[in-house]
Order: structure tokens, then C-alpha cells, then sequence
């Protein structure tokens, strides 16, 4: 199921609830999802689900636990306006101070999750929220970060597609 977007399987009711691009017009959810190619899946201590797809960045929040939850048992955002929007969004990492690193085709940003979870920040000002890291390059080609790590000793490590292995304490 290439590019099929994202299921959540449920082990009590032996279901899968689907969230996908194309499904949300075809059954009426109020939702819009980013891309149908995931590349990364990170939750939050809020137990907010972050995904980073092929085209941006979507944060699914469970509104309430159920036996049969559907679509209509989620909050879906997607980060339309955000610094890295329409790239491919390659590695998600959450460190101890709680911010979600987010490595894209078009570099290196991050945000402070518990400023975005439970706040009334207007949509229009959440995507401003995020802030590139800008990294010393080797040469003026644009970084593309594809792995990240979160360790233990709180250093981020930060593997780039040609720039190399960076660490930032």
C-alpha cells in the first residue's frame, strides 16, 4: 500500500481507522491530511501524533477515547504555511525540553510543543511558531536533513543528504 497515508489499528475492536489525502473529501471528514507517503511518525507527551510526509507536516490529536473511533474522533492539522510546506519532511524527533525537531528537504527547524498543545494560538500565527536552525554549510547548496537523533546526554545529531554529520548541544 504505497502512498497509501496512515492507519491506526485498533487491538480491541480489530479495526483500522485511515487517514489519507484522498479519503478525506470522499467520506465527508473534516480534516485535511499532508501527503500519502509517510516518512516519519513521532508522539508527544500531550499524545499528539506527528507525521511527516512527502508534502509537509500533520499533527492528529485524539479528541476522546472510544470503542469505535472513526476520523471524527481526531483533530487534524496540517502545517500548510509552515517554512518547510511542500517538501518532503524526512525525520521528527521530540527532545527532553519538548520541542519537535523537524528535518526536511529544505533544512533544519523546530518548535516548542507545549506552547502549540492546549493554547489558543490563532492558525495563522501557529505556523510562525517554527524557527530554522541554520547549520554551517560546506558550500551555498541548500540542506537537506534526512536522519535525526535525540540522545541521552541531550545532544541533537543531525545527518544531512551531502553536508555530512552535525551535533548541537
Amino acid at each position: 500500500y504505497k502512498y497509501a497515508g496512515l492507519s491506526r489499528f485498533d487491538p480491541v475492536t480489530e479495526k483500522f481507522i485511515h487517514f489519507s489525502s484522498s479519503t478525506a473529501n470522499h467520506n465527508k471528514v473534516a480534516y485535511e491530511f499532508s501527503g500519502n507517503a509517510i516518512e516519519t511518525i513521532v508522539e508527544d507527551k500531550f499524545n499528539n501524533i506527528w507525521v511527516g510526509s512527502d508534502v509537509g507536516l500533520t499533527q492528529i490529536t485524539p479528541n476522546r477515547e472510544s470503542i469505535e473511533a472513526t476520523t471524527d474522533d481526531f483533530e487534524i492539522l496540517s502545517f500548510t504555511n509552515a517554512p518547510f510546506t511542500n517538501s518532503v519532511v524526512n525525520r521528527l524527533v521530540i527532545d527532553k525540553q519538548q520541542n519537535l525537531w523537524v528535518g526536511s528537504d529544505l533544512g533544519l527547524h523546530f518548535v516548542n510543543i507545549s506552547q502549540l498543545n492546549g493554547s489558543n494560538v490563532a492558525l495563522n500565527k501557529i505556523n510562525s511558531l517554527f524557527k530554522e536552525l541554520k547549520l554551517p554549510l560546506n558550500n551555498s547548496k541548500s540542506m537537506s536533513v534526512v536522519s535525526l537523533l535525540a540522545d541521552s546526554d541531550q545532544t541533537l545529531w543531525i545527518g544531512t543528504s551531502d553536508q555530512g554529520l552535525f551535533s548541537l548541544n
